[in-house]
């Protein structure tokens, strides 16, 4: 090989390393710039996709949760306006709501029937206490409310988280004559 034609390799070599530098650093540029956009795309995407989703798992199971409490609610309405609930005695109330709790299967912790000056029976106890302090007590007979739904609280009877849904007893003449509360 003469001079002139190692010079025109190593120049054609040379050419050919431009070319290709020239071309593949735009394009590697390029692609690396398009893979962030991809990244950052499905990146926000996925964000969105579960941020969605959990918001449907969030509202149907707050819709659950509301039509378990409506349920609970009705019961303890419908217990609230029994003849022997209406009575406001003990002796005759508090074996059936005893017999109610037992059947719940263990829905019900326990519940209570208190009179307007806050003593009150509960199935978990022979012995009464007042709970003329309680939120739900007070609603019931001070601010003439109906129906009242405690917010989470640890129990006087039991030492568990409760909550206490309570309902009005009402006499014939429609009068708050006591409280009935499930925990």
């Amino acid at each position: 090989m003469n001079v002139s034609e190692s010079f025109l390799k190593r120049g054609f070599r040379s050419l050919r390393s431009k070319i290709l530098t020239w071309f593949l650093i735009p394009i590697a540029a390029l692609l690396v710039i398009t893979g962030i956009i991809m990244f950052l795309q499905v990146q926000y995407s996925q964000v969105r996709l579960i941020e969605n989703s959990s918001m449907e798992v969030s509202r149907a199971r707050s819709a659950e949760i509301g039509q378990w409490l409506g349920a609970r609610i009705a019961e303890i309405k419908m217990i609230a306006n029994r003849s022997t609930v209406q009575s406001m005695d003990w002796g005759i109330a508090g074996n059936e709501i005893k017999e109610l709790v037992k059947a719940s299967g263990g829905l019900y912790e326990a519940m209570i029937l208190s009179l307007p000056s806050g003593d009150t029976w509960r199935t978990d106890a022979e012995d009464t206490i007042d709970l003329s302090n309680r939120e739900y007590f007070i609603e019931i007979f001070l601010q003439g409310k109906d129906l009242s739904i405690s917010n989470p609280m640890i129990s006087r009877g039991s030492g568990n988280l409760v909550f206490v849904v309570a309902h009005a007893v009402k006499d014939r003449q429609g009068k708050t004559i006591g409280l009935l509360g499930a925990t």
